[in-house]
């Protein structure tokens, strides 16, 4: 339909001081990002801000106010129809999609088949893709997703199933991807710490199979999500810049030992857009869009690591609760937040109200519902937490909940902010007119303006 193509890799929550500074340093960067049009965004989402509920906004063309998505797990199908995410809307009107682990795409479509490739996102609770060859390597990363982002399964041998490793060879993962993850596997066995890495290379892997994609299918729009940065941001900002803390929660050892990981992560973000400009160049009609959605910035004081509340036996929670077990399904989500899912309303309010009789030390357990799903998370570290229940005292156990190890000692080391980015290349790409930032919600209306044109 359209001479116009947009590539849109969702970086999630980068903002413009990280992409400063890694520019500082690597003048390849600079020449390449200084080719783009470059604008601040910021959220208007009047709520605690997390990528599932700012990705929702850049995708739907409305703040949270109106979409009201807050949780991953949460049941979209009946916001999608009031408020449809943009490969919805450009599918649907007839352009040529692909969707490659944007966030609440795991909701498949009707017209899957209209697609020209849908990856749903990593937590999706289910692992159909389109094409079908992807299926077992979607299948191994959400196995992986289940577990806690805080710590990294160190063994996946028993995983690699021949199935797996056909999809892989055919998905178009190339030689050079398979041995640098082989080289990192390595690695860690000389240094340990370097486990944490492992998130960019499923990265990696997964943007080769997006070039693949794209390069067969040359859909009119398409969407990449990656958060390798972002992940790295959180845990390490103070290791990389201990000039921006005031008071240093970490010490020298930790610092020196994780002071690489956010510019790596970089360096993998600098070769996927140099990947992205060489296919742009290729065709003259053709654009590249890099978006945060949001940023992060460091956080004064926060609090390392060692070990973390969270849920190890869903079953026996719901038991502790005196629901019926039977009646939920836990949904993929990122601990430490649970989401559980039921068949009515009813249920949903039942376990909601089970919950109010539910403190830890001392605070109500936090909760937040929407029709058919629940969640909750437990803020509680180092510590272990004293456990009320009907005003009852109940070990960590009863409840089915753990004080798990944390690696790494990281904490919350930066956090996310309401600035953003959005860089822009291409031919006419500098068209837009900006006092000075872009609101997240109107990024829609500016792709679907500029596939229309």
């Amino acid at each position: 339909m359209s001479k116009k193509q947009i590539i849109l890799l969702e970086l999630n929550e980068v903002p413009q001081l990280l992409l400063n500074r890694y520019s500082n340093n690597y003048y390849s960067f600079r020449s390449l990002i200084n080719q783009f049009n470059a604008y601040k965004t910021t959220s208007y989402d009047e709520i605690h801000l997390s990528p599932w509920i700012t990705w929702a906004t850049v995708h739907r063309g409305f703040t949270y106010n109106k979409h009201q998505i807050q949780n991953l797990g949460q049941d979209v199908t009946s916001i999608n129809k009031k408020y449809p995410p943009i490969w919805e809307s450009l599918c649907k009107a007839g352009y040529k999609v692909g969707v490659f682990g944007s966030l609440h795409s795991s909701n498949l479509p009707n017209n899957l088949n209209s697609y020209s490739f849908y990856v749903p996102d990593p937590f999706s609770d289910h692992s159909k893709c389109k094409p079908d060859l992807i299926q077992p390597i979607q299948e191994f990363q959400l196995s992986l997703s289940r577990k806690s982002a805080r710590n990294i399964e160190k063994s996946f041998i028993k995983d690699l199933t021949p199935r797996l490793i056909t999809s892989l060879v055919k998905s178009g993962v190339t030689v050079k991807t398979l041995l640098q993850a082989m080289n990192q596997l390595a690695q860690e066995r000389i240094i340990p710490s370097r486990i944490c890495r492992r998130r960019v290379y499923q990265t990696l892997l997964n943007f080769d199979i997006y070039m693949s994609l794209l390069q067969k299918e040359c859909p009119e729009f398409s969407t990449f999500f990656t958060n390798h940065v972002a992940s790295a941001m959180h845990r390490y900002w103070e290791a990389s810049f201990p000039e921006d803390y005031d008071i240093s929660s970490q010490s020298m050892e930790w610092k020196k030992l994780y002071k690489d990981e956010i510019f790596y992560a970089m360096k993998i973000t600098h070769h996927i857009i140099k990947r992205l400009v060489r296919y742009a160049n290729g065709r003259p009609d053709c654009e590249v869009w890099i978006c945060s959605s949001m940023g992060q910035a460091p956080v004064q004081g926060y609090e390392a690591i060692s070990s973390q509340l969270l849920m190890n036996d869903a079953r026996k929670f719901l038991r502790a609760l005196g629901v019926d077990p039977s009646k939920y399904q836990q949904k993929p989500t990122m601990m430490p937040r649970i989401t559980f899912e039921a068949d009515s309303t009813e249920e949903i309010a039942k376990l909601s109200y089970r919950l109010e009789s539910l403190y830890i030390d001392g605070v109500r357990c936090e909760q937040m519902s929407s029709d058919k799903t629940l969640s909750l998370r437990f803020m509680k570290w180092n510590n272990e937490p004293l456990i009320k229940l009907d005003r009852t005292c109940m070990s960590l156990l009863d409840m089915g909940m753990r004080m798990v190890p944390i690696e790494d000692n990281s904490g919350t080391s930066a956090y996310h902010v309401a600035n953003g980015i959005l860089l822009t290349y291409g031919k006419n790409s500098d068209r837009f007119n900006s006092d000075g930032s872009i609101r997240t919600d109107e990024i829609k209306g500016m792709i679907e303006a500029t596939l229309m044109t």
